[in-house]
């Protein structure tokens, strides 16, 4: 938890949007942690200095993609876009002033296969 949350809330954000553990067939998974085998060092989607614990280049994994039970067997692979994220930024790693980064936030995908027709209504 970060500094406001331990402080101000009894749960994480996180954690209250997946959900209950009593209620498992309701429990959202966040899709990063399930499926993406991504390195440690790359679960990541903003880089900021947090002025409250005094951490420069701070590394935080704000964004996320939360999915049902039901669709675990329909991912095919989900990350975060870093490469598109620097490319597409005027500065390295997306650091520097906001007006030369593509967004404030590293982009979070997932790409699931389609239902077919006949059972989408399902």
């Amino acid at each position: 938890m970060d500094f406001f949350e331990e402080y101000y809330l009894l749960f994480d954000s996180v954690e209250i949007l997946m959900g209950s553990p009593f209620y498992a067939k309701k429990l959202l998974k966040a899709l990063l942690n399930e499926k993406s085998n991504l390195p440690e060092d790359q679960l990541y989607t903003v880089v900021f200095d947090d002025f409250v614990d005094r951490v420069s280049e701070k590394k935080c994994l704000l964004d996320h993609i939360f999915i049902s039970p039901n669709l675990d067997d329909q991912v095919m692979s989900c990350g975060i876009a870093h490469g598109l994220f620097t490319k597409y930024s005027k500065v390295p790693q997306g650091l520097g002033k906001r007006q030369d980064r593509v967004s404030d936030h590293t982009p979070v995908y997932g790409d699931f296969f389609a239902l077919p027709p006949s059972t989408a209504s399902k």
